[in-house]
């Protein structure tokens, strides 16, 4: 038996320990989950335009519609020297990993026998590990926990060209940043449900 079990109120703070922990990993998932989409979507149509614009067969039929094959060769060069600069690729295969990471520290925490300080510690050192944060797809993120949470009124509100443009542009976490309290709040609510 160990002290929070002896504890009420330890218990009750590792309870809401444990629920926030869990939030910032099912945030966590859906926003490995949603970069890991978009690297691989742009780098797999990046890919089929190059072979499609390469081919000999295409340079010829664009002829019939005005392309000049010499046009059809720059785009191929400066689609084909993208996808190899930015390595968007990789860029995907890392959020894959990061969400699989997160994934398991999230399966952790349902067991009854976890140790949440060391998935805080877990959850800590992988976040050395990611890339710069794109706010807007975690404001996005935070919404949809809470939702999966069963918590559909949030603060936070992402308009239309923040969510066609989080993909582009980090925007500053103020622009999407709950009051600690109000996140405290939440996590308190969620623990007693």
């Amino acid at each position: 038996m160990n002290d929070a079990d002896d504890n009420p109120v330890q218990s009750d703070e590792l309870g809401i320990e444990r629920e926030e922990l869990g939030f910032d990993c099912i945030r966590g998932m859906l926003y490995h989950e949603d970069r890991e989409q978009f690297y691989a979507r742009r780098s797999k149509w990046i890919l089929f335009l190059v072979t499609v614009l390469g081919a000999g067969a295409f340079s010829k039929a664009s002829l019939s519609v005005g392309l000049q094959p010499e046009w059809s060769g720059l785009l191929v060069a400066i689609l084909g020297a993208a996808n190899l600069s930015f390595d968007w690729p990789e860029k995907a295969r890392l959020h894959s990993k990061l969400k699989q990471d997160t994934a398991s520290m999230l399966a952790d925490l349902s067991l009854a026998t976890c140790d949440v300080a060391a998935v805080r510690a877990r959850i800590d050192r992988s976040s050395g590990e990611e890339p710069p944060t794109m706010h807007a797809v975690n404001a996005l993120a935070y919404i949809n926990a809470c939702q999966s949470r069963g918590k559909i009124n949030t603060q936070m509100k992402i308009d239309r060209c923040q969510r066609f443009t989080g993909h582009w542009f980090a925007y500053s976490p103020s622009d999407f940043a709950l009051d600690k309290a109000d996140r405290k709040a939440e996590a308190n609510q969620t623990a007693k449900s």
